[in-house]
């Protein structure tokens, strides 16, 4: 004789038949593009959380705690000393910044990156991006105890550096971002070891309060997106250089600053993602021993990880040039022979 099955051994067996399927239905990662969009748009959510900056040159690493803060296109990021101090504060009200050097009692004022307008578009650098570049889409994997979609950015040219990026499922908050070139030992990484949404940050946090200590103007800290064309009439000097280079890198922008008497040229060309500054000057510039050249990512939205890497340095009858990019030597070569 047949038995029917009672009730709770049908909700058994579609517990079983649950588990053996649910991978087989669990959600799709969304389409790559997708997920690049994510990561360039700034976040809507207000977060505060811990993340990790390392860097690698060959055989040497530096590592940094920042605690982060960020709402409505604010933020505050402490970075700390390896026994909890703080070193020092940058905050942003999206306009205006401050860094605020703690142990020197001294706080540096400027306008925030984001204030400027760039010469290239955001469209226009996104899609050089694609055109410079393959995107997959996977996932999820967890970051900070948070599911995350992860989005690889691979060079279709060999030279440049690959970069993946984790996304919060919830909140679209890229929560890791690596960049490294494969088989080289140059990368860079942040990473959020905490990662906590919340709407009641204290308005307290993004405040500029120039007021509690001395406040200088920050070199560096009020950077100028100029056309080729207005370098040259700020400067004088004809630069001669061009629109572009090879291996898919366009003009950005470009800036001039001084160092002493000498007008220091600086030019940044990307292909979407990498970017190369070239620096021109009437005479020739050295990094000091052990140093290394190096800038941090921006807060919020931007892919941007380190403009740090290889250096190279040659003359052009009486113009010194120095290309930086992190790119591999080989790259920059080719590089800097279409500019010589």
């Amino acid at each position: 004789m047949t038995r029917t099955p009672t009730n709770l051994v049908r909700l058994a067996l579609a517990a079983l038949l649950a588990g053996w399927f649910a991978p087989a239905f669990a959600a799709a990662a969304p389409a790559p593009e997708t997920l690049l969009d994510w990561a360039l748009a700034p976040p809507v959510i207000s977060y505060r959380g811990r993340m990790m900056f390392t860097q690698w040159f060959g055989k040497q690493a530096r590592a940094e705690d920042i605690d982060v803060y960020w709402s409505a296109g604010r933020s505050r990021r402490e970075f700390l000393a390896p026994d909890g101090s703080k070193t020092r504060v940058i905050i942003s009200d999206g306009e205006r910044q401050e860094v605020h050097l703690v142990k020197k009692g001294r706080v540096l004022q400027g306008d925030a990156v984001k204030s400027y307008e760039k010469v290239m578009p955001p469209d226009s650098e996104r899609k050089l991006l694609l055109k410079n570049y393959r995107l997959t889409a996977s996932g999820p994997e967890t970051i900070a105890g948070r599911p995350c979609w992860v989005l690889r950015i691979d060079p279709i040219l060999a030279g440049k550096p690959a970069q993946k990026l984790w996304l919060d499922q919830q909140t679209h908050v890229v929560l890791e971002n690596k960049r490294y070139i494969p088989k080289r030992s140059f990368a860079a990484m942040i990473r959020y070891t905490r990662f906590v949404p919340d709407e009641q940050l204290p308005d307290e946090l993004f405040r500029l309060e120039a007021s509690t200590a001395p406040a200088t103007p920050g070199k560096g800290l009020e950077p100028d997106f100029l056309t080729l064309e207005q370098l040259n009439a700020a400067t004088g000097k004809d630069a001669k250089l061009p629109a572009e280079l090879p291996s898919g890198f366009q003009f950005e922008s470009a800036d001039f600053f001084m160092i002493g008497k000498q007008t220091v040229r600086h030019a940044r060309y990307t292909d979407g993602l990498s970017v190369l500054s070239l620096f021109l000057t009437d005479k020739p510039v050295r990094v000091p021993k052990g140093e290394r050249l190096h800038a941090s990512g921006l807060p919020g939205a931007s892919l941007r990880l380190s403009s740090a890497g290889k250096v190279l340095r040659w003359r052009r009858g009486r113009l010194h040039l120095t290309l930086l990019g992190d790119v591999t030597r080989e790259l920059l070569q080719q590089l800097a022979s279409s500019l010589k």
